[in-house]
């Protein structure tokens, strides 16, 4: 029978907490899985604590305790905690079933609508300005890692080194054919709606 875990682990250079749950048998070992307390981790060394709050023998279970937990410290909003989301033990708000989204896909229109509201959003900003300076840390080392192939425990990436195989390079430029497009009414391209506002539109070479 598996037991599930709810801890708390705590950075000891830093003070940084993060609340999650593992059904691993040494939860101690266990490093955790949050994007941001990852970042940490690899910023400032696998150096923490591990606290078990709760065990449980169903997820069901530890669901309901990480989602007391994570309100009753206000994970999400408290500064001193790693947590994007609140623990309810779906394994991920992106990944989830709990997503509204989940195994289902945008029709073309609303990717192009949502690709021409992200650049907007960012265009001209930088990591400092969206995020604040540790978060925008945390991401500059993270994207330093993955162009040199290792991945967020400091391990090698497995495609680091390795070609993808034929049918998957077609399948890649299937997609890619696919994807949402947009005229630059300067130099008359068209070019995919996410590098539009970077390349063109009132960026392009060939505005007047």
């Amino acid at each position: 029978m598996t037991i599930y875990y709810l801890y708390v682990k705590t950075h000891r250079k830093t003070g940084l907490k993060y609340l999650g749950y593992t059904g691993r048998k040494d939860p101690y070992k266990y490093h955790g899985s949050g994007v941001r307390w990852l970042n940490h981790l690899r910023m400032h060394g696998f150096d923490f604590d591990t606290e078990i709050i709760k065990e449980c023998k169903s997820k069901s279970e530890i669901a309901e305790y990480g989602i007391y937990y994570s309100r009753h410290w206000d994970v999400v909003n408290n500064k001193n905690w790693a947590n994007l989301k609140e623990e309810s033990g779906d394994g991920g708000s992106c990944s989830g079933t709990m997503n509204g989204m989940f195994n289902k896909t945008h029709t073309s229109e609303v990717k192009s609508i949502l690709a021409n509201e992200a650049q907007k959003r960012f265009k001209g900003k930088t990591y400092s300005e969206l995020y604040g300076e540790e978060k925008a840390n945390e991401l500059k080392m993270l994207r330093s890692a993955q162009l040199k192939g290792i991945d967020h425990l400091g391990t090698a990436n497995p495609m680091h080194g390795k070609n993808h195989s034929e049918s998957t390079k077609q399948l890649q430029s299937l997609k890619a054919k696919n994807r949402p497009k947009i005229e630059c009414h300067h130099c008359n391209k068209i070019i995919a709606s996410s590098q539009y506002y970077r390349y063109h539109g009132d960026n392009c070479k060939l505005k007047s």
